[in-house]
């Protein structure tokens, strides 16, 4: 009796040891492994720690089996799992942290990474019994001995260990931002403590070997402290980002309105410009319905209930009126989507009020032009413009009398036909714009006009306006055109000159501020879908004011563009080169994966200032006082870059000027 209760006890620790030792980490390792996943399924990193972690997760569920089955079974499973399953996971952390310091930016390196695996898999598959594996069946663990097999294993995870270490020291030391700077140290920590666990434990094995029966139970810890330290570098640094601050930047800085609501249509969220668009506070927006925002309130509850069905909806038109009494006409786009295992309703909302004004004054046009051109009569030769008319059934064109100096040489020249004149006098890149407006106007009734560009004789192009409206028999089938041509060049030359000065300094001809801080946003929703990072650097002249007192304001102008120029040719040409007045320029810089490579152009450009400028025989070496900002690591707008940027020159300027320094906070 005694005896059996004594083996019953054995067996109960038999199967609760283990339990104790692997399920728990096994849980805790795919429930890390998942959350990565989650956080960004999409994101290269995300998916190979978590695939790192999943393959760690079935080891010890792999280790939990081994240890309950008989021990015939421990041979095949270690041979054939376990060792594959584990160099696969070293491989893939590997990997991940090539990835992570951008060190692996050759294909050679990560064959070299998995040649390990690749050699054991050959061998498994063509030279099975050369893998020797001893096992210790001493007690329920089933220990593995110190085979060439198990130390040549053990030697590559201490070599990866080694070289990762190494990996994260060197980005921790090379890193410009101090959030860079903990994520590494919080890794580089993390494998520090396992690689010194496996040494003090292997050490103390060495020492007194009876511990050996303890391994198991003890292996356990070095993955527990990596992904331990890998969990807190998530929470506290950021490290593995989801997708909330990307897709709250761009939910703050859409240009629609972004409601989301509840099943019921309960407003729960309203992003700046839905506050703006409906005239209250976002406070005043939540708790209420989403119909209450419209005068068609029964029309928006038929879109909740079309949304809640399974149904996309698209540009349905809905009114309502401002505090102001005038009539706002809106579009609403809406969706489903699932937040925190909740189903919302996410709708989209645009004001197209200018739209519909402007439509409905261009029908006013047409219809207007359509009574004028129905009451056309005979133009006399008193008219300005030059008037034509073109019978489609000859091909001929008749022209007045006042035809436009510089473009119609001769009127008898077209009489031959309109397909001579088109591919003769107009410009090539007009032509098919020209002719597709004829084709539509004579196939759909649309009003017909037109601004082109005419080869002068003078070989300089010209612009003009041409209007037509096609005669028609008792059958609707056009049988002429009539019309009129006008040279608008003088106009498009002014609005050319107009657009320059909007958006170009007069004195550099590089663009101005306006232009750069529309470029800026396009760089930065650009950045924010590719996952890059743009910089702002604001750049000062020191002592600039030292040219102007000795040569005069003309000859400072001359050094502005000087450097201008020099400016040009240390970026690249995607970057925007800007004055902002002067001798203060700006350089947005997009497309960057790390702040090392705007650290490299600043360097280059102070390389730049040290040349001296030549301006009436006196040479100056012109030094510059450089702030640098970075979206979206500090600031989420253009304004606040802008900002920051400053702060950072100033603070260089403070710091004996001719250098560079990066807004951190």
């Amino acid at each position: 009796m005694t005896n059996h209760s004594h083996s019953g006890d054995d067996d109960m620790t038999q199967m609760l040891l283990p339990i104790i030792v692997y399920m728990p980490s096994a849980v805790l390792i795919l429930y890390l492994g998942t959350v990565i996943r989650q956080r960004n399924p999409h994101n290269f990193q995300h998916r190979v720690s978590s695939w790192v972690l999943l393959f760690l997760s079935f080891i010890y569920l792999l280790e939990f089996i081994r240890v309950i089955l008989p021990f015939d079974h421990s041979y095949y499973i270690i041979k054939f799992a376990t060792i594959p399953l584990s160099l696969l996971a070293v491989i893939l952390n590997m990997h991940f942290i090539l990835s992570i310091t951008r060190k692996g930016k050759r294909t050679w390196i990560y064959l070299v990474v998995y040649l390990p695996l690749i050699i054991y898999i050959i061998i498994l598959a063509f030279f099975p019994g050369r893998i020797v594996i001893h096992i210790d069946n001493m007690t329920i663990w089933k220990v593995t001995q110190y085979t060439g097999v198990y130390i040549a294993f053990q030697s590559i995870i201490l070599l990866y260990s080694v070289i990762s270490i190494i990996l994260l020291f060197s980005s921790f030391r090379a890193a410009r931002t101090p959030i860079s700077k903990a994520r590494y140290l919080t890794l580089f920590l993390g494998l520090a403590s396992v690689f010194l666990w496996i040494f003090c434990f292997s050490l103390l094995v060495m020492l007194y070997p009876p511990i050996e029966i303890y391994i198991p139970a003890f292996s356990t810890i070095p993955v527990l402290l990596w992904t331990s330290f890998v969990y807190w570098g998530m929470r506290k640094y950021g490290l593995f980002p989801g997708y909330e601050q990307k897709y709250m930047a761009l939910y703050n800085l859409s240009y629609e309105a972004i409601i989301i609501t509840d099943r019921e249509g309960t407003i729960e969220e309203a992003n700046p410009v839905a506050v703006t668009m409906f005239e209250c506070s976002e406070t005043e927006m939540k708790g209420n319905q989403f119909a209450s925002l419209f005068d068609d309130g029964d029309g928006t509850e038929r879109l909740l209930k079309s949304l809640l069905a399974g149904a996309n909806v698209r540009n349905i038109e809905v009114d309502r009126q401002s505090k102001t009494g005038s009539a706002v006409h809106l579009l609403v786009d809406g969706t489903t989507v699932e937040i925190e295992d909740e189903e919302k309703c996410l709708m989209m909302v645009r004001d197209v009020t200018e739209m519909k004004n402007a439509t409905r004054l261009i029908v006013e046009s047409e219809q207007k032009y359509k009574k004028m051109a129905e009451r056309l009569q005979v133009v006399t030769d008193s008219t300005s413009d030059s008037v034509w008319e073109w019978d489609l059934l000859s091909g001929k064109i008749e022209w007045s009398k006042n035809i436009i100096p510089g473009f119609f040489l001769d009127a008898t020249q077209f009489s031959s036909g309109f397909e001579l004149m088109i591919t003769t006098y107009i410009h090539p890149l007009d032509v098919i714009k020209l002719r597709e407006s004829i084709e539509d106007h004579l196939q759909n009734n649309r009003p017909f006009s037109v601004e082109f560009r005419a080869n002068g004789d003078d070989g300089i192009s010209i612009w003009f306006h041409i209007t037509g409206k096609a005669i028609r028999d008792l059958n609707g089938n056009p049988i002429k055109m009539v019309g009129a041509v006008k040279n608008i060049n003088e106009r498009k030359t002014a609005e050319e000159k107009i657009l320059q000065l909007a958006y170009q300094d007069t004195l550099t001809g590089l663009p101005n501020r306006r232009y750069m801080m529309d470029k800026l946003n396009l760089f930065m929703s650009d950045a924010l879908i590719k996952n890059t990072k743009v910089a702002v650097m604001l750049i000062d002249m020191d002592r600039f004011k030292c040219i102007n007192d000795l040569l005069g304001h003309k000859a400072g102008d001359e050094a502005i563009c000087q450097v201008a120029r020099g400016l040009l040719d240390c970026v690249r040409e995607e970057d925007v080169v800007a004055r902002l007045g002067g001798d203060e320029f700006v350089i947005v810089v997009p497309n960057i994966e790390i702040a090392d490579e705007v650290v490299t152009l600043a360097e280059k450009m102070l390389d730049y200032f040290q040349h001296p400028i030549r301006i009436n025989d006196h040479e100056f070496i012109i030094t510059a006082s450089i702030g640098i900002s970075l979206f979206p690591d500090y600031g989420e707008d253009s304004d606040t870059l802008i900002q920051y940027a400053d702060a950072a020159m100033y603070r260089s300027k403070e710091q004996g000027r001719n250098r560079f320094l990066l807004y951190d906070r």
